[in-house]
């Protein structure tokens, strides 16, 4: 007789709970959810912040060559772009407007290279920088520069190299304040003058390569890196000391 008790008791029991769930009409915010398993990955939300406090400034993100590429070209002026050219000229040339414009400049920051205007408005020095070397705006650093000499002289490059390629200088000058850029010499040649930059730790670059009018009609010529040795000139006039502010 208990045990039949229990029994019916039982089957009541389950009846009961059987009606609850059936009947049951809770929102899924309501209902029991497992306990995720710990994550060996840190959540995003905890390097957000970190990306966000250390982002740079455009400057430091492209940092890729853009616009046609333009040889340079001693006494002559850089690509299809040449000494004596107007703004309308040059902004056609370059396929976009001077990023930053004057009445005595036309100027690429992102693409390293400055054009610098005579009081008619054209042309008369064009100058090209290396990467991140610093400059106008205050806080603003030159880009990539699309471009070299048909004998790959560019940025960058090591003093030996340039003598190989083009030869010793006509005259070269010692700077004693180099500036931001952090300048230490400036080689003149026909058509153009040689920036070197002193880098830390202890690196000696081109930094800066200037074209100006030559001595000559048309573009002057260099020799290749064997001939400018063997056709190399006596020793270049005295260094002289210059500052750059």
């Amino acid at each position: 007789m208990t045990l039949h008790v229990r029994r019916l008791a039982g089957t009541a029991s389950v009846a009961v709970l059987a009606l609850v769930f059936t009947a049951c009409t809770c929102s899924p915010d309501d209902t029991a959810r497992p306990t995720p398993a710990p994550s060996v990955v840190a959540p995003l939300t905890s390097v957000r912040p970190a990306l966000t406090a250390t982002k740079p400034g455009l400057d430091h993100i492209i940092r890729l060559p853009s616009g046609p590429p333009l040889e340079i070209l001693a006494g002559q002026g850089v690509g299809a772009i040449r000494l004596g050219a107007t703004v309308p000229t040059i902004e056609r040339l370059m396929g976009t407007p001077c990023e930053f414009k004057t009445d005595t400049a036309c100027r690429y920051v992102g693409r390293a290279v400055e054009f610098f205007l005579d009081d008619q408005g054209a042309t008369k020095e064009i100058h090209i920088h290396r990467v991140e070397r610093p400059t106008t705006p205050e806080g603003r650093t030159f880009g990539v520069f699309n471009g070299r000499m048909a004998n790959s002289l560019t940025l960058m490059m090591i003093p030996t190299g340039v003598k190989g390629l083009i030869g010793p200088p006509l005259k070269t000058e010692q700077v004693t304040n180099g500036g931001p850029a952090g300048t230490v010499e400036i080689d003149d040649y026909d058509g153009l003058r040689i920036e070197y930059d002193k880098l830390p730790p202890d690196r000696t670059v081109v930094g800066g390569i200037d074209i100006v009018k030559g001595s000559q009609t048309g573009a002057p010529s260099y020799p290749s890196a064997h001939a400018a040795a063997a056709s190399a000139p006596g020793a270049p006039a005295k260094p002289k000391h210059v500052e750059i502010h």
